[in-house]
């Protein structure tokens, strides 16, 4: 007898095969503000792989501790969240965003800085981490930057509940050519962990200025001085 539902299954069952190797992922969420122009750059094509970051604010102006310019991109995740209940399970989120920037002419980027910051909580027996990358491709030339930093907490008993901020960048001066066409992609994974009765853990990105990314051009003089403060945008808690 023919079965018109069983072809239609060997259909999709072929598209499955020859398409990804699994499942189709979401496809990128563009953010509200996915392009515009700053002080110095231009940027375009700003989006998030699963929509955890949110749109960014952007904010530019002028350090006051050391002269120099910037632009950065402010998010403020209102549900980036890993969360164990104690069944041995371990929970993992992750999401990207990206964006491309392109400097104004007689412009160039020297410096990338991820600022970022976590709330967790861990009752009982449980553990907490964060990894976090970034990865800068030159548009222009065939080169590549990555730089990372990896967050851990955990318990063995009680109730550990604490938070923790930091940054790390990627710097390219001295790099030749320029860098002043590339496209940015930091990306958070946040795991949660717990063991036992009643043991429960929790990691999520701090809901105001949760990750903030600061670019900058051309060293200000009081920077080329050896006064410029690496730590003056960092993000805290109020």
């Amino acid at each position: 007898m023919y079965r018109p539902l069983h072809l239609a299954a060997c259909l999709i069952a072929v598209t499955w095969l020859l398409g990804s190797g699994g499942p189709v992922a979401a496809a990128p969420v563009p953010w509200s503000n996915s392009s515009g122009t700053a002080n110095f750059f231009d940027w375009s094509d700003g989006q998030n792989e699963n929509d955890l970051f949110g749109s960014p604010t952007v904010e530019e102006g002028v350090r006051p501790e050391d002269g120099q310019r910037f632009a950065s991109f402010v998010f403020s995740p209102p549900n980036f969240e890993a969360a164990s209940n104690g069944d041995g399970s371990t929970d993992t989120v992750w999401d990207r965003l990206e964006v491309t920037l392109q400097a104004h002419p007689g412009q160039k980027f020297t410096r990338i800085e991820v600022y970022e910051v976590l709330d967790y909580q861990i009752t009982k027996v449980g553990s907490i981490a964060m990894n976090s990358q970034a990865v800068t491709d030159d548009q222009s030339a065939s080169r590549s930057r990555t730089e990372d930093i990896d967050v851990t907490a955990s318990a063995t008993g009680g109730k550990l509940i604490g938070g923790w901020d930091g940054m790390y960048f990627i710097d390219f001066i001295g790099d030749v050519p320029d860098w002043n066409y590339l496209k940015l992609k930091v990306t958070n994974t946040l795991t949660a962990s717990s063991t036992g009765s009643k043991s429960s853990s929790s990691v999520k990105k701090h809901q105001s200025q949760g990750v903030v990314v600061v670019v900058l051009p051309e060293p200000g003089m009081l920077w080329l001085l050896g006064l410029g403060g690496l730590v003056g945008l960092r993000r805290r808690r109020g």
